[in-house]
């Protein structure tokens, strides 16, 4: 007996997905021993349920929508993980500091220090090196203007399916604070 494929539109939905989870985005998509390919299926199918796109084109940029939340998602993980490192430094810093201050370096002894000398070292660093928050800075901003400008244009051709009017041009303004 021949298959038919789905009839419901939620079925059709998800069926309209499957090249996600079988072809080849998933694959590149998913950082393997970073990521869990089950955490990709969610936020994919997620963001079909709140998009709800229609036809191919709509899916597309639906699609497109997912890829870039994926990354900023996984841009917000990296700086986090180089803050981490960045205030982890701190303690070796410090006692470096004081085997040079107490001229022990050459011996090899690094005095230890407290904790509540260390805090205020530690709450400096919060913020990732320069190199490396300019580098997240500019690759989190890439990303979000692609979203916002993808987003929008699915919202457009969402709402020209509807029959409704769309203007022939939209604005986004976006800048530096105080810039």
């Amino acid at each position: 007996m021949a298959q038919t494929g789905p009839r419901t539109p939620n079925g059709k939905r998800k069926a309209s997905r499957n090249a996600w989870k079988h072809g080849i985005l998933s694959i590149g998509i998913v950082i393997n021993e970073a990521e869990d390919p089950r955490d990709w299926q969610e936020h994919v199918d997620g963001t079909f349920e709140s998009l709800k796109p229609e036809g191919h084109l709509e899916h597309l940029l639906a699609e497109r929508i997912a890829i870039d939340l994926w990354k900023m998602r996984r841009v917000d993980f990296y700086q986090a993980v180089v803050t981490a490192r960045h205030m982890g430094g701190a303690r070796a810093d410090l006692q470096l500091a004081r085997a040079y201050e107490q001229g022990t370096v050459a011996e090899g002894i690094f005095p230890d220090v407290s904790d509540a000398e260390l805090l205020p070292h530690r709450a400096v660093r919060v913020l990732p090196p320069i190199d490396e928050l300019e580098k997240i800075m500019r690759y989190h901003s890439h990303l979000h203007r692609q979203y916002i400008q993808t987003l929008h244009e699915l919202e457009a051709m969402q709402a020209r399916r509807r029959g409704e009017n769309t203007p022939l041009a939209r604005l986004d303004i976006t800048g530096a604070p105080g810039g």
